[in-house]
């Protein structure tokens, strides 16, 4: 719901809504126009991300340290960048990860795609600022 000098959404009660329905009781009405509210929900911030498949070498004291990385993509997304660096590497490359075999873990500002049992990294999304 939004309200500017030029426009006040009216919030209107439909009647009650069933508890397994997923409609809900209320209606907003906006005399701007349907197309402007879209603009406004769909407004959020994408966030840029740079998909890098990752060549490492285990050390045993500290686990696996990157020895080079190679750009695949590149993805922007407003949601989940673990849903979107998965669906990049699935529908682009044909990558797919078998359940329970790998993991995402963000480690700082760095989601990686590792081996679940030994840690190995295989691909790592990075925020580009």
């Amino acid at each position: 719901m939004h309200t500017s000098s030029s426009c006040v959404c009216i919030r209107v009660k439909l009647g009650k809504a069933k508890r397994k329905s997923r409609r809900k009781p209320w209606l907003f009405l906006c005399p701007k126009g349907e197309k402007e509210m879209q603009k406004q929900k769909t407004a959020q911030p994408k966030y840029e991300y740079e998909i890098r498949e990752i060549d490492a070498w285990a050390d045993p004291e500290s686990g696996w340290t990157w020895n080079t990385s190679y750009v695949v993509g590149k993805i922007a997304t407003s949601g989940d960048p673990k849903r979107a660096m998965m669906n990049l590497l699935r529908k682009k490359y044909g990558i797919v990860c078998k359940r329970g075999m790998n993991r995402i873990e963000f480690q700082g500002d760095i989601y990686e795609l590792q081996n679940r049992k030994t840690g190995e990294p295989y691909y790592a999304a990075i925020p580009m600022f």
